[in-house]
């Protein structure tokens, strides 16, 4: 007997479940949500320590063209403020320190620039052949699928430069190795967020600015809308059993409830962990097992003073170096300044590193670390010191985002968001803009609740997938200079050198 029922379930109090709630309620829907964390918020994780009164721990940053979070933030009443690059940034490559205020390093010199720049030129150009909704679908989706990033890498970069820029990125944004993930798939994710100068970029970009308070904040505001009596926390998801008209959802602790549909929220390798009366057809069951999370962990160091800023540095640096496990680091101070700290991230093989090591192990080769790139011992002794490993995290399994290897995309992409009979799945894995951010879990949140609603016949089919009008965000995307619209490819130089030569032989002779 079900101990309590709804119209619809939703598994999962994360950002796209609690908006997909709120969606439904607003046309007369009675919800449920179940949460398996005792809290709501997922990947969305706010805590206070005894050196601050917010840390974001999971997703901190807000972009600039992420439209959905910012209407919240309005709604809200919330109050943002621009992350700190005010000062220089830091190259920081095997000792050495090289200051910089553009989106990318100092990587090498002219050479090295035109291969770098092209390569993220061509980065771009390849993805704009992709349809943001059907990513299998463009021209060259197999050949793409077929090859990792690292193989597109070797065969097209020319200079240690070329090949270092794609690579970082996909570590930094992605938290996996460019050798373990399909080309195909990292080409669709950047289209969904702008490109890639935009998922690296600051001011402009997808880093652009936090909340004073933290982003978990967003997340209790929607619970207190949905109620607190629709949310049922401590309830893990163990069982999804379709019977007729009806669906059984099994918890944790053996309570059953009945609705008439589910949505399911969770990162899909957590659904791998349920069980599904019938069975989940073929190519889904398949699908949640070949979808690995990404591997990162936060560090946060508070200090006295902010002796980088001391030193004319912002706090952003993007380190290069074997020896070293962080890969990035940002300012984390308090908006008004108090409170100065460093937030940096270990992703992908270095977390995977760092994950063995025990807990002082790792803040002291974090500190000493941030010893060397910032070149202050000033940074072995804080004041305090927090850290997050997301790997740890069962209910997420990892992160910030999915990770697909080759093949997966274009073999079980169609069905990412297609529904099983009565199940139908949200989450910011399956959005079609800004993907795996806060801004694709509203997305994602905002249409499988639209899938419900036309099954249950509030809406028409057309009104499912609505379009994004982005004509007020055009005025936000970065623009790229003319040097980086037009500079040519290294093969390109020395095709101009040979034939400026030839010309030059050509009129000495006239």
């Amino acid at each position: 007997m079900a101990t309590q029922s709804a119209d619809v379930i939703i598994v999962g109090a994360g950002l796209s479940g609690l908006i997909a709630a709120r969606e439904l309620q607003r046309q007369g829907v009675d919800v449920l949500v179940l949460e398996a964390r005792d809290r709501v918020g997922g990947r969305m994780y706010t805590i206070k320590n005894k050196k601050s009164p917010y840390v974001d721990l999971g997703a901190a940053y807000i972009g600039a063209t992420q439209k959905r979070v910012w209407k919240l933030i309005k709604e809200f009443d919330l109050k943002a403020f621009p992350t700190n690059e005010k000062e220089d940034l830091i190259y920081y490559e095997q000792g050495r320190v090289k200051r910089f205020r553009t989106i990318f390093p100092p990587v090498g010199g002219l050479l090295s620039w035109l291969d770098m720049n092209n390569m993220l030129r061509k980065f771009d150009k390849m993805g704009a052949e992709i349809p943001l909704d059907a990513p299998w679908k463009a021209p060259h989706a197999k050949d793409w699928d077929r090859i990792t990033v690292q193989q597109f890498i070797n065969k097209n970069a020319w200079t240690r430069a070329g090949r270092y820029i794609i690579s970082d990125s996909v570590r930094l944004n992605n938290t996996i190795g460019p050798h373990e993930v399909s080309l195909l798939y990292i080409l669709w994710h950047y289209r969904t967020v702008g490109g890639i100068h935009l998922i690296n970029a600051t001011e402009g970009g997808a880093q652009e600015c936090k909340l004073v308070g933290g982003n978990q904040q967003i997340c209790h505001r929607l619970s207190d809308q949905v109620g607190h009596d629709r949310i049922i926390l401590g309830s893990p998801v163990v069982h999804i059993n379709q019977m007729g008209n009806d669906v059984i959802v099994t918890s944790l602790p053996g309570l059953k409830y009945k609705c008439n549909q589910v949505i399911v929220t969770t990162p899909l390798s957590i659904q791998a962990k349920m069980s599904y009366s019938p069975p989940l057809p073929a190519h889904r069951n398949e699908l949640i097992q070949r979808v690995p999370m990404g591997s990162v962990m936060k560090a946060f160091a508070y200090y006295d003073t902010p002796f980088w800023k001391e030193k004319g540095f912002c706090g952003s640096a993007n380190v290069n170096d074997k020896d070293c496990i962080i890969t990035y680091t940002m300012d984390n101070s308090a908006p008004d300044g108090t409170t100065p700290a460093l937030v940096a991230f270990i992703v992908a093989e270095n977390a995977r590193r760092a994950i063995l090591m025990t807990k002082e192990e790792r803040q002291q080769r974090i500190l000493a670390d941030l010893a060397k790139v910032f070149d202050s011992k000033l940074a072995l002794s804080p004041t305090h010191y927090e850290e997050m490993n997301w790997s740890t995290e069962q209910y997420s399994g990892g992160c910030y985002f999915l990770a697909l290897p080759t093949g997966v995309l274009t073999t079980y992409g169609p069905i990412l968001r297609q529904p099983v009979d009565r199940v139908y799945f949200g989450g910011t894995e399956t959005a079609t803009q800004w993907a795996g951010y806060m801004e694709g879990a509203i997305q994602a949140g905002e249409r499988a609740a639209r899938q419900v609603l036309h099954a249950k016949g509030k809406i028409s089919e057309e009104e499912v997938e609505i379009p994004d009008n982005d004509e007020e965000t055009k005025s936000k995307r970065l623009e790229l200079s003319f040097m980086e619209r037009h500079a040519p490819s290294v093969p390109g130089f020395f095709g101009m050198l040979a034939l400026t030569g030839l010309v030059a032989t050509l009129c000495s002779k006239l």
